[in-house]
């Protein structure tokens, strides 16, 4: 270098090293269970920005949802999932391994949702029993009415009585 001085100090860049995987520190619904509603809405949260977060990287694990909606950005992300007739199982959804990735390109960590038991079978009745057989010249007959599971809110003005000779 001939004894030559360096005239001018230079600087690096610092760059940032960021090896830690997003992940979905809150996947929430709208709904508790058990519910009978016709669909329920996720909110996805995750701890760090994310990119490529898509419809499809949501795995309905009953086999029976369907996402049908699916908005966000960032962070916060909403999928709804349409729930089906006439069937009783519990739904959770999964977000599988690398399915999104933050500004550094790390993929997120898989993270499944809490179940929620999806009921969407009415209630039948069983079966309805007297305790007096016919002809009776009871002064009342008591009626046992079976459902096909529990039922709340059913009251006396709920049976229609087929005679005008006696009241419920």
């Amino acid at each position: 270098r001939a004894g030559n001085k360096i005239s001018t100090a230079k600087t690096s860049t610092a760059i940032r090293v960021d090896r830690i995987e997003p992940n979905q520190t809150v996947i929430t619904a709208n709904r508790t269970s058990p519910t009978n509603a016709d669909s329920i809405t996720y909110t996805i949260v995750f701890n760090e920005s994310v990119t490529g977060f898509a419809k499809e990287d949501i795995t309905v694990n009953s086999g029976k949802g369907t996402v049908t909606s699916f908005s966000g950005s960032g962070t916060t992300y909403t999928a709804v999932v349409t729930t089906t007739d006439n069937q009783e199982y519990t739904e959770t959804i999964t977000i599988p391994t690398g399915k999104c990735i933050d500004k550094a390109g790390n993929g997120n960590v898989a993270k499944t949702s809490d179940g929620i038991v999806v009921d969407r079978i009415d209630p039948t009745i069983s079966s309805i029993t007297a305790n007096k057989t016919s002809p009776t010249n009871a002064d009342s007959i008591t009626y046992t009415i079976v459902f096909s599971e529990a039922v709340t809110g059913f009251e006396k003005e709920d049976i229609i009585g087929n005679s005008t000779k006696g009241t419920v």
